[in-house]
């Protein structure tokens, strides 16, 4: 037992292995008696202090070792060598392919795999039941740290995935099913669990990566879990700081916002500091921890009086002696034919107070009231309050909101006419429209969980509200909860309302309640003793609810899913109307689809000229515009409203570029028109200053684009630049295709014509603040045009090449060829060469030798195919003979490539006369 509490004389039952009394070996630690029973006659309770106090009654606490017992009954030692643990220890190995489980303890377990197998084998045991009891991890802080520790061991002791476990759920079963039967019945429950939760483990794994490197090194990292790394690593950096400054201890203000900001568990916080030698007071830490969470709830002016408000109020009922607010009128409604009565009640006035204060009477102003009777619904179960009035032959009030304290229900009221005295007698009246509304959407929320399940092969409930407007619902998700799903569970619930299905409520006893088949509860709820049970159908949904509730699922008219949000990891809220907002919904998704099919037809209208090309854009930009705001203030049906999103973006990205397409086409038909008049007149450079004409100006984000010369149009013989202004300052961008100048870049063009602007200039683009267009433009012209000279070099070279190309080109087909070049005047004017080397290049099969003059020069080349060389022939011999065969003597020098047989170049000064002369 603990230090202090219930206790007696205690008495165990011990197994004695050696059969020789061994009597002195009792709770000695010793594997040869073991103890298997314990009784505690408990009749005393041991206060703080160590004194006794007699119990009023007596009782008896017992418990039975099961395993030991089966180890006993077994004969084996160790209670992992039972039939309980072996056939879970046999499937480890099975699945791991790893060495069989040897039964070692201690230093005997030099590796610790037989650890790992105890702990993996037990684990399981504990997953497999807790799940079938209905736990779940998010719920169940504990739960998630086995089934984690359980991942993490089976990954490095058994070097196997995270599947391990879903395989050990099949022998728990075979080993307690019988024993266990919803272990069986909810097998498919616990995998989907047990697989989403692995799935969070390798996320987490991967993330927790980083935090690792600041544990290096560290001997109780391994025994730290996944979701404490973060944390761990900021403690240890924290501790270090610490030692610096001299500090002993761990402040429990610093362990408090590790543990609430990065999710450190208190565990994990002892193991760190004990590794780390340094103190930790954990008694100091929840000081703290209760310290905050109260100035959290009293952090305001108004949250302090609201809290002494309220203690003082309820010392004040308590003094007066006032019984509890008898609410059992709040279910007291019925219906005929299509509607409902809900009777008045008639109610004595206990008490009038303003501002805590009790006042005898009233006559304006906001002030609470406390009847020995209400008919009104208080806030409870996730269900709102009701609003009405209560009034008699004096006065009336209307009632704002209704809240209970500890037993007093308070009706906050707004004094309509007259006045009110404390001890009268009123008439309680509910605000019956609103109460169907909320009724209807209690109903809803029934169903809505019934679907949930019917849907989805894991769920539960996680949170609720009833309001009059909506219902939401908070639940958690194990698989894949798309669209369609939000589809299906609409229509189950709509199928059930169709079928108009009886709702009735019985009371009973909270014991009996849970003991009754199939009623679904609230994970971690507390129940009063006595609760009410809600039936819809013939045993379709029972769940233990205290709200108010329709009588059948026809009143509910139409149910529509409205909204679906994350709530985190595994959870989602569900909103949804019922009745009048679910038919708004559904006339809402009519309208906006008329709509959506107008604007589809203008999307796809063509036209003639751009005119009326731009002004249908602005109107389908409009329409969409409208649209868009109505599916955010319009109630819809999430389906409805995500197809109409998705159509909706549709027609949005069919015309969002359209405009600045036309303007592009436009802008290049006058480039293309200018280009080609530039031709005209001999050009090789065109600059060009764009503008948007006024026709596109009532689009946004429509403007000239620096591709909008392509590279099809910088590939032909022309060189361009475009310049065009904005806000921002003047763009410009230059293209120089290939053939066009030797010598200038597009960069080099723009860098020469702008780099003394204090342009921002990068490749072929610059940008220029406070400059005008005009002399950008200016500037980027007189570089063209420096260039034109150079430039028709360029081409008569390039001229020069293809020319004689063409006549190499028709004497290919002879064996070998021989050729003296001349160069023709229209090239040679611009000094264009030519280049022999390059040209032989062109007959690259047959022996051939160039010769040439110019610049008082003789130039040859000889080249001899490979193959077609001999002892007596070859490219040096053949240049050599052709420099002999002159009338008169000439310098000459003959250069070989690597090999002088097969390449030979030949260059000899000459006089001017000589040059005329034909070889």
């Amino acid at each position: 037992m603990g230090l202090s509490g219930p206790c007696g004389p205690c008495t165990e039952i011990h197994f004695d292995r050696t059969g020789l009394k061994s009597s002195h070996l009792v709770n000695k630690d010793s594997q040869d008696v073991v103890e298997i029973w314990n009784l505690v006659f408990m009749e005393f309770n041991r206060k703080p202090n160590g004194e006794l106090e007699k119990l009023k009654g007596h009782y008896v606490d017992t418990g039975m070792g099961l395993e030991r017992l089966c180890a006993i009954l077994n004969g084996k030692r160790s209670n992992y060598d039972t039939d309980l643990f072996m056939p879970i220890i046999n499937e480890i190995q099975e699945v791991s392919k790893i060495q069989e489980y040897q039964g070692r303890f201690g230093l005997e377990d030099n590796n610790g795999l037989d650890t790992a197998y105890r702990i993996i084998a037990d684990h399981a045991r504990m997953i497999a039941i807790a799940s079938a009891d209905g736990a779940f991890p998010d719920e169940n802080y504990r739960l998630r740290h086995v089934i984690r520790r359980a991942l993490k061991i089976g990954s490095k002791a058994f070097k196997k995935d995270v599947t391990l476990l879903q395989h050990l759920m099949h022998p728990v079963i075979d080993t307690l099913g019988d024993v266990y039967p919803n272990l069986s019945s909810s097998l498919n429950r616990t995998q989907t669990i047990l697989q989403y939760e692995e799935e969070l483990f390798k996320k987490l794994e991967k993330e927790s990566k980083k935090y690792l490197q600041a544990l290096v090194g560290k001997p109780y990292a391994d025994r730290l879990a996944l979701e404490d790394l973060k944390g761990a690593a900021k403690l240890v950096e924290e501790i270090e700081k610490l030692r610096i400054k001299g500090v002993k201890s761990v402040p429990p203000t610093l362990v408090y916002q590790l543990n609430s900001d990065r999710g450190i568990s208190v565990t994990a916080i002892k193991t760190i500091c004990s590794g780390e030698e340094i103190g930790f007071n954990e008694d100091d830490f929840h000081v703290v921890s209760e310290k905050v969470k109260e100035n959290s709830k009293t952090a305001t002016v108004s949250g302090r009086l609201e809290r002494d408000s309220k203690f003082k109020v309820f010392n004040y009922l308590k003094k007066r002696g006032l019984k509890h607010t008898d609410m059992s009128s709040q279910h007291s409604y019925s219906k005929y034919d299509s509607d409902y009565e809900f009777p008045k009640i008639s109610a004595k006035v206990e008490t009038i107070l303003v501002d805590g204060e009790s006042k005898s009477r009233i006559i304006s102003g906001l002030f609470t009231i406390v009847l020995d009777k209400t008919n009104f619904y208080v806030e409870s179960g996730g269900q709102i309050f009701d609003t009405g009035c209560i009034y008699c032959e004096t006065g009336k009030a209307r009632v704002i909101s209704v809240s209970d304290l500890n037993g007093y229900i308070l009706h906050h009221c707004e004094m309509v006419e007259g006045f009110l005295e404390e001890g009268i007698s009123v008439v309680a009246s509910i605000d019956e429209s609103r109460r169907i509304k909320i009724m209807s959407n209690h109903t809803a929320t029934h169903l809505l969980n019934y679907a949930l399940e019917k849907c989805l092969n894991v769920t539960y409930q996680k949170s609720s509200f009833v309001g009059d407007e909506e219902l939401q619902f908070g639940f958690g998700v194990y698989s894949n909860f798309d669209l369609k799903t939000v589809e299906t569970v609409e229509a189950i619930v709509n199928d059930l309302i169709d079928k108009r299905l009886d709702v009735k409520r019985e009371v009973a006893l909270k014991s009996e309640a849970l003991e009754m088949a199939d009623v679904r509860t609230l994970p971690g709820a507390e129940y009063p003793d006595q609760v009410s049970i809600i039936k819809i159908g013939e045993n379709l949904s029972k769940e233990l609810c205290c709200g108010t509730h329709v009588l059948n699922t026809e009143d509910l008219i139409k149910f529509v899913i409205t909204d679906l949000r994350s709530l985190g990891s595994g959870a989602k809220l569900a909103r949804a109307v019922t009745r009048d907002q679910g038919l708004e919904a559904e006339a809402n998704a009519i309208y906006i689809d008329k709509n959506l099919k107008i604007l589809k037809s203008k999307v796809s209208n063509n036209f003639e000229t751009i005119e009326e090309m731009l002004s249908n854009l602005l109107v389908v930009q409009d329409d969409i515009a409208v649209l868009k705001n109505e599916l955010l203030n319009t109630k819809l049906s999430l389906v409805k409203r995500r197809h109409f999103e998705s159509e909706i973006d549709k027609c949005f990205r069919k015309v969002k570029g359209q405009p600045q397409t036309i303007l592009n086409s436009v802008l290049k038909a006058q480039i293309e028109e200018k280009a080609v008049a530039a031709r005209r007149n001999g050009l090789a450079f065109l600059v060009v200053s764009l503008e948007v004409p006024e026709a596109f100006r009532h689009f946004k984000r429509v403007e000239v684009r620096p591709d909008i010369v392509t590279k099809e149009m910088a590939k032909k013989d022309m060189a361009f630049a475009i310049c065009y202004a904005t806000s921002e300052g003047v763009f410009a961008r230059t293209f120089i295709p290939k053939g066009i100048s030797e010598t200038l870049t597009a960069e080099k063009w723009i860098q020469s014509a702008l780099r003394d602007l204090d342009a921002r200039i990068s490749g072929e683009t610059a940008h220029v603040r406070n400059i005008p267009l005009q002399e950008v433009e200016l500037r980027l012209k007189l570089i063209g045009e420096e260039d034109e000279f150079k430039a028709e070099k360029f081409k008569a070279q390039v001229g020069l090449d293809i020319y004689l190309a063409d006549q190499l080109q028709s004497e290919k087909k002879h064996s070998w060829y021989f050729s003296h070049i001349s160069c023709p005047e229209e090239f040679k004017k611009y000094g264009a060469k030519p280049h022999l080397r390059k040209l032989a290049q062109k007959a690259p099969h047959i022996p051939i030798l160039l010769t040439s003059f110019f610049d008082g020069s003789f130039v040859g080349y000889c080249r001899v195919p490979e193959g077609r060389c001999s002892e007596n022939v070859s490219a040096y011999d053949w240049l050599r003979a052709a420099a002999a065969s002159f009338e008169e003597p000439m310098e000459y020098e003959i250069r070989t490539g690597k090999d002088q047989k097969a390449e030979s170049h030949i260059i000899a000064s000459v006089s001017g006369d000589f040059a005329k002369a034909e070889l």
